[in-house]
Parts: structure tokens; C-alpha cells; sequence
């Protein structure tokens, strides 16, 4: 949304992407860190998290020396256009193998594939000359492909109904979105004096859209038996009513990008 209402580069929008991302990554990382199937203790989740980051600091730093390579450089400016679409290749590569990293430590996927796009952004697109249509290729796949799937295989694990057979699981769906408003979106009336008071209040709604973050929730708590399976079907029905109407009220709010 906001790379179409020509905000994706702008201070304003920069500054909700990483509002919006630390509003996912660290909470994530929080439940895996304390209430994760996985974790036998949070010492032990600390070490496992300390040598997760070292290691992802490590593939950057070996990536970014490869990167340097004239040879390299040529080859996948050859094969970028091909058939091969090596660039891109790549980095879904880099993304699954950083998923599974981060899995095989007992966190979420999401973390890898996160540190996965930050690695790519800082070798391939930052503080160079980026191949032009690279970025163009991964919004393709990602807006295109990646995120129908991922609210397709959302639609399937959602227990509907669990949800409507359960009055009480019904009443705490708005309470479990005016949280998500109150919690991730409250925070935006920090910008008010360097963005204006409507974009605060976009950002307040873009902020409190989450999805991610509430599927790893349920699923850790269903997996923990933290919650009941009402609970989570209420959870997950507020999370999806966040992606649906808290982004078109922020629509409303953000000017529209002058046309080209």
C-alpha cells in the first residue's frame, strides 16, 4: 500500500516499514525465545539465538567479499535475463536455506527468511548500482505468488468452525483487534509532529495489520497447549479482519501518488 500511494521511499514510509517489521520480527523472536515447543530453557534459547545471528553475520560477510568478485559480477549480470534468472534464484535460495536455519535453531522460518532479505538488500541493492529489473522480478514473485499462498494455506488452517459454534469466542474477536489497534497502532501518535496527524493515523492502522504474527502465536500456543483451539480461531479471525480493514482506512488516510 504504501509503495502505491508512492510512499515506499519516503521518510514516512520507511519509518512505518521498520516500525511495522520490528512490530513482527521481535515479538516472533520473543515467543520463541520463551514459549516455543522447542525450547527446553530460555538460557538455552539465548545461546541458540546468539549463534543463529552470528552465523547470519557471518553468510553476510562471506556473500558480501564473494560479491566483490569481477567474475561473478559478470556472470550474473549474463544469466540475470536468462533462463537462468540466476539473481533471483539466489535469493530464494538464501531465503529458504536462512529459514531453515533459523528452524533448525527452534525459531520461526519468518526470522531467516527476514535476515535473508536484509542480506540481500545490503549485498545486492544497497551501496551499488542494482541489476533494474531485480527488485521488480522478487516483487513479482512476492506480491504475485508468495503472499495468495500464504493466505490461501492461513484460509485452510483456519477453524471456522470452532469460531462460530462458540459465542464467547465470537465477542473476543473485537476485542482481540482493538488490541492489535491499541497495542501496535497507538505507538504512531509518536510521528504526529513529524508526519502530520493523518499519517500518524495511517500509520497507527498499517502498524496494527498483522498476520504473521498471529498464525506464529496460535501455532506456538496450540503447540505449547497455552491456548484452546477457540482462542486461537478468535485470534487468527482478528488478525485477518486487521489485514482487511485497518489497510483500507489507512488508504483513505494517504494521499494518492501523483499520477506518472
Amino acid at each position: 500500500m504504501l509503495k502505491d500511494a508512492g510512499e515506499e521511499t519516503t521518510e514516512f514510509g520507511q519509518l512505518v516499514m521498520t516500525a511495522a517489521a520490528l512490530a513482527e520480527i521481535v515479538p516472533i523472536m520473543l515467543l520463541s525465545l520463551f514459549f516455543s515447543a522447542a525450547s527446553k530453557a530460555v538460557e538455552d534459547q539465548l545461546v541458540s539465538l546468539a549463534i543463529f545471528l552470528v552465523l547470519v553475520v557471518l553468510i553476510g560477510l562471506a556473500l558480501a567479499r564473494v560479491r566483490r568478485l569481477a567474475g561473478l559480477d559478470r556472470l550474473l549480470n549474463h544469466l540475470a535475463d536468462t533462463s537462468a534468472q540466476l539473481r533471483v534464484r539466489a535469493a530464494l535460495t538464501l531465503a529458504l536455506a536462512c529459514g531453515v536455519l533459523a528452524y533448525r535453531f527452534g525459531f520461526a522460518s519468518i526470522l531467516g527468511a527476514f535476515a535473508a532479505g536484509l542480506l540481500v538488500n545490503l549485498i545486492e541493492v544497497s551501496g551499488r548500482a542494482p541489476h533494474p529489473q531485480f527488485q521488480v522480478k522478487l516483487e513479482g514473485i512476492g506480491f504475485g505468488f508468495l503472499i495468495p499462498i500464504f493466505f490461501i494455506a492461513t484460509g485452510v488452517s483456519f477453524q471456522l468452525k470452532a469460531l462460530l459454534t462458540n459465542p464467547v469466542a465470537i465477542a473476543e474477536v473485537p476485542l482481540f483487534l482493538l488490541a492489535l489497534l491499541v497495542v501496535r497502532g497507538l505507538p504512531a501518535l509518536l510521528y504526529r509532529r513529524a508526519t502530520g496527524t493523518r499519517h500518524a493515523a495511517a500509520a497507527g492502522l498499517l502498524q496494527a495489520t498483522t498476520l504473521t504474527f498471529v498464525i506464529v502465536a496460535t501455532q506456538i500456543g496450540l503447540a505449547t497447549g497455552k491456548i484452546t483451539p477457540t482462542a486461537a480461531a478468535s485470534l487468527l479471525a482478528a488478525g485477518l479482519l486487521s489485514a482487511a480493514l485497518f489497510p483500507a482506512g489507512a488508504q483513505r488516510l494517504l494521499p494518492r501518488a501523483p499520477e506518472r
